[in-house]
């Protein structure tokens, strides 16, 4: 996108495009350009030189009779003026804000049928008009804070960090997309270009101004507004995300739980983990439990009764050992920590009024167990994030299983019987509900189990996201177990990912939660002690699917909305897991397959994560076409596949006796959990032995050609900066799979030599 010149504003705040005849297209389609400009003062002339002028003005009928929204937040509405002009074919539509805070924003749509040029071709006109006829949008080369409203020096944003899009929702269903092109801010000023293509002309106005009004309200001014900013940027505000709140001192006596991270011969366990899918190896294929995994990888005996010894000496007694050697469990009081580790612990609060302690300073472990390669984390127990998984409206099991080809796998019995699936949760739920789901929904399965983990949780205000992954589950595998491992949301994921490691009854898990992957959401140290975790996943045969997150690509936006650097989910993004994205679905209401999008609500901030991983380097077997793209940077790339995630196209689920349609990757992730159940069953029956870690096995059956196609390739949306392309992308991975085909595929690719 070309820079805007500097030359001040001399002119209105109108917007006329030149039209270009073209080739006959698509009549029943309209690209528009909404034009969304927040100004003091009064409404300037309606004419800028260099611009042709509207010179017909009409009485036209209200777009929509008595309709208005209203902002709480910012104190204004949108209202219409039902004035209409036509210019060289073109049609435009203008509605006004009454302001209580003496700000007016004026709203202008301009339309023209997609037959005089392509959507493509008019965003592209529309960039070349605004850099030839110098500054439309009142930028000047201005470094007030005001002119930072993304952040330093920031002007002018093209597509905000990327190209935000979203669909339009009418009363009469999904409608078009909509694409925000421009925003740019200077001097109390905010302006907004959005192209939006529909097929309803009238249909998508009044959704357009409703979502042009959700895009300005979750614009973030700088937290200390300038002497006589507007009231705006006062109260947008108080609306940025708060830190943690320093509450004092953690007390002496309390008990702190925290780990000991145990060194293992890294080397020899990633030389291992490419030998189980190295056909040449004697390894391949044979997976270890959780005591073998330790015996041939982590301490050797001796030095693990020196740890604790040292531990013990040095005040901090250990509680629990893991057999896969990856960490110890140790619980000592305040005082004691504080004085081995040599760090300070001091208590917040967040912004819920949730407390937790903290460490101030890094640990300094004694000489005697740093000495053995160890390190201490889990010091920290802010709760896990939350996933934000998104109510809205969407597919129920029956048509899913249709949409998805899962269902010739349930007329020959294929139910997930004999399979185990582990779902990962910081909260609980309440059986009520599961069975009240099943009954609903016809399905007949082994009652769910809950697991406890540091001493399990009850049911909290995470239970939506716990009903969600098993609803999502028994939907597509009925009769798989699943086992609900259940802890504290002050946990660790590496004591999550252990005790399923240790516990060894499920071959899949699912796994919604995980923080964005930057050194101020994940210490080094719990990074670590996750990551060993996964390894000994991987080599005892397990796979874990894990959401990409739901801020698209700008994944750390979930902890703080003013970072607009992108960044990926942990541990989703890890060579250790299956990183699964989202997508809009398009089906028929009989569960007819019609197209899927990179699912991308820009106006909300909502998308499928996906990008690079900032430490671990790409895996061997990451190859497939579009991996190597101009965005590779030879790390590991997710997400490796998606499915729908959408609000709009979300799945069923019951949480306090409600149904709800759940949408977020938090919905797309157990969905493939479930699937993923049924073709585990299937290879069994196949006599193709276990499947073990799927992801290089996704990717083998993607870059090889199958006798059946394993997944539905998308090659539109994104994520909020990666566009969907042909093959592997960032915004929807490999794609989404036709069920039944991959199960075939899959079993194809393990037997066949």
């Amino acid at each position: 996108m070309p820079r805007f010149g500097a030359s001040p504003r001399k002119g209105p705040n109108a917007l006329v495009l030149a039209l270009y005849g073209g080739a006959l297209a698509l009549t029943i389609a309209v690209a528009s350009v909404a034009i969304v400009a927040v100004r003091p003062g009064p409404p300037k002339p309606t004419c800028r030189r260099g611009f042709q002028c509207p010179h017909a003005f009409a009485a036209a009928r209200p777009l929509v009779t008595g309709r208005v929204w209203r902002s709480r937040e910012l104190g204004y509405r949108f209202e219409y003026r039902p004035a209409r002009w036509s210019t060289r074919g073109l049609t435009a539509r203008n509605a006004i804000l009454d302001s209580r805070t003496g700000l007016d924003l004026e709203v202008r749509f301009i339309g023209a049928p997609a037959s005089v040029r392509s959507p493509l071709q008019m965003i592209a006109d529309l960039k070349h008009d605004i850099a030839a006829n110098s500054d439309v949008l009142g930028l000047h080369s201005d470094s007030s804070l005001r002119h930072t409203l993304l952040g330093p020096s920031v002007g002018y944003v093209d597509g905000i960090g990327g190209a935000y899009a979203g669909t339009l929702d009418t009363p009469q269903g999904p409608g078009g997309r909509v694409f925000v092109d421009l925003l740019a801010a200077t001097d109390g000023r905010i302006t907004i270009g959005v192209e939006a293509i529909t097929a309803e002309d009238e249909t998508y106005r009044p959704e357009a101004l409703y979502l042009a009004d959700s895009l300005l309200n979750t614009l973030r001014w700088p937290s200390s507004p300038p002497a006589g900013s507007s009231p705006v940027a006062t109260v947008a505000a108080r609306r940025l995300p708060r830190a943690p709140r320093p509450v004092g001192p953690t007390a002496p006596e309390e008990p702190i739980r925290f780990s000991l991270v145990l060194p293992l011969r890294d080397r020899a366990v990633d030389r291992y983990l490419e030998e189980l899918r190295d056909r040449r190896s004697p390894h391949y294929r044979r997976f270890l439990d959780a005591r073998a995994f330790g015996a041939r990888f982590g301490l050797p005996a001796p030095a693990l009764r020196r740890v604790r010894a040292a531990a013990a000496a040095a005040g901090l007694p250990v509680l629990h050992v893991y057999p896969q050697r990856t960490e110890l469990t140790v619980v000592a009081d305040a005082r004691a920590v504080e004085a081995a580790l040599r760090i300070r612990l001091r208590d917040f609060a967040d912004a819920s009024g949730r407390r937790f302690h903290s460490p101030v300073g890094r640990p300094r472990l004694p000489a005697a167990l740093a000495r053995l390669g160890v390190e201490a984390a889990g010091l920290s127990t802010r709760p896990q994030p939350p996933p934000e998984d998104l109510p809205g409206g969407g597919l129920t099991p029956e048509v899913a299983r249709r949409i998805y080809d899962v269902t010739p796998l349930h007329a020959r019995g294929i139910r997930g019987q004999g399979v185990t699936v582990a779902i990962v949760s910081f909260d609980s739920f309440h059986d009520r509900d599961v069975r009240l789901f099943d009954r609903r929904f016809g399905i007949n399965g082994p009652p769910v189990k809950h697991v406890r983990v540091q001493g399990g949780t009850g049911v909290g205000d995470a239970s939506s996201e716990v009903n969600l992954d098993i609803d999502t589950i028994r939907a597509m595998a009925p009769k798989a177990q699943i086992l609900d491992f259940e802890a504290p949301g002050d946990a660790t994921l590496a004591a999550m990912f252990n005790a399923i490691v240790a516990d060894g009854r499920a071959k899949i898990v699912s796994n919604s939660w995980g923080p964005c992957d930057d050194p101020v959401e994940l210490f080094r140290s719990d990074r670590r002690a996750a990551v060993q975790a996964l390894k000994a996943m991987v080599a005892r045969g397990m796979t874990m699917f894990v959401a990409s997150g739901d801020r698209g690509a700008y994944d750390c936006q979930q902890a703080d909305e003013r970072i607009h650097r992108p960044t990926v989910d942990f541990p989703s993004d890890t060579p250790w897991t299956v990183s699964v994205g989202g997508t809009y679905l398009e089906a028929t209401a009989g569960g007819r397959y019609l197209d899927e999008f990179g699912w991308e609500d820009v106006l909300q901030g909502w998308g499928g994560g996906g990008g690079n991983d900032p430490v671990e380097p790409r895996p061997a077997w990451q190859r497939a076409p579009g991996v190597a793209g101009p965005r590779s940077n030879g790390h590991r790339q997710s997400p490796d596949v998606s499915a729908a995630a959408d609000p709009d196209t979300g799945f069923a689920s019951i949480d306090g006796g409600k149904l709800d349609f759940v949408g977020g990757t938090s919905a797309s992730t157990p969905f493939w959990a479930g699937s993923a159940a049924l073709m585990t069953q299937y290879a069994h029956r196949a006599h193709a032995g276990p499947l073990g870690f799927l992801a290089p096995l996704l990717y083998q059956v993607a870059r090889t050609p199958q006798p059946f196609p394993p997944f539905h390739d998308v090659t539109q949306g994104g994520n909020r900066l990666d566009a969907a392309t042909r093959g592997w992308d960032y915004s929807t991975g490999l794609g989404s799979p036709d069920v039944w085909n991959l199960a075939r595929d899959l079993v194809r690719a393990v037997t066949v030599k």
